[in-house]
């Protein structure tokens, strides 16, 4: 994504004006049994990485936009719970899928999952 405020509004101390993100949303719904419909029942956005516009990702400091330090309701912007194991590039990760292989049915294990090692 592109994302950046107007020069007209007050920026974040943290943030450039203009910034990249990049993540991964691995959403769950529900139908609601009395209307039918499908609403969200939980929302997990895995940012991949932050990084100024004018710089680019290749020279993001750590922790660019600070992770979450206290849940809903001592933050009122705060999430329900703090995720562990924080990841942002560099220091990246495979975000593990919670659903089973679409075509055998089976869960995947952490190490069907992880990104191949290059051998030397």
């Amino acid at each position: 994504m592109q994302a950046g405020t107007h020069k007209s509004q007050p920026k974040p101390a943290q943030l450039s004006s203009q910034w990249w993100e990049h993540g991964i949303y691995e959403n769950e719904y529900i139908r609601d049994p009395k209307t039918g419909q499908w609403k969200i029942w939980w929302m997990n956005y895995r940012p991949q990485y932050h990084a100024d516009f004018e710089t680019g990702w290749a020279n993001t400091r750590p922790e660019y936009v600070p992770f979450p330090k206290k849940t809903f309701p001592e933050d009122p912007a705060g999430p329900d719970e703090l995720v562990k194991d924080n990841h942002l590039w560099p220091d990246t990760e495979v975000v593990p899928f919670h659903y089973a292989h679409p075509i055998t049915g089976e869960q995947l294990t952490a190490d069907e999952l992880a990104a191949p090692v290059k051998k030397a």
